[in-house]
């Protein structure tokens, strides 16, 4: 009869596990603009009809929606449920929907997913002569116009000063 021992590396016990911890605890960062739509998911495919979904923000973990034995819980029509994958969609996001959010698949196994949503209006560069084309005229176009005013000038005091009428030229 043949004795087998089963012997585990410690390396590869921690490294299972904490690609285990990382799938069922995710972070996800999304970055948009105020009016746009943005969808949070999980990743993964096709729900069963047994799990719950829960998303929510912040932390006092304010509940935006839910899911669970078919029924359905929306905070506001701004956040759409997709209960097929269980994506969130926060639709025309304004600067205060900034902040973190928490979604969790709930069937015995809990899969969590944190994003931290960024909006922010875009920043607006100075216009210069290099993204204004239309300026680019005025800036050559100006000390031009003067240089050749001041040329004007200068030749009619020369001229005027070659006519004078004087007591020698009588």
């Amino acid at each position: 009869m043949a004795s087998w021992t089963l012997s585990f590396n410690p390396a590869v016990v921690a490294a299972v596990l904490l690609t285990v911890a990382a799938a069922e605890n995710s972070q996800q960062f999304e970055k948009r603009k105020p009016g746009e739509n943005v969808t949070l998911d999980f990743g993964v495919g096709e729900l069963k009809q047994t799990d719950w979904i829960v998303w929510s923000r912040g932390s006092k973990q304010d509940v935006l929606a839910r899911y669970s034995d078919g029924d359905l819980f929306r905070a506001s029509e701004k956040f759409q449920l997709d209960t097929e994958t269980g994506s969130l969609t926060i639709q025309n996001l304004s600067v205060n929907d900034t902040g973190s959010y928490q979604g969790q698949i709930i069937n015995g196994n809990t899969t969590r997913r944190n994003v931290t949503l960024t909006v922010e209006e875009p920043i607006s560069s100075p216009v210069t002569a290099e993204t204004s084309p239309g300026r680019t005229h005025w800036v050559l176009a100006v000390p031009l116009s003067v240089l050749v005013l001041l040329s004007i000038g200068l030749l009619c005091i020369k001229q005027k000063e070659g006519d004078t009428v004087g007591p020698e030229n009588v």
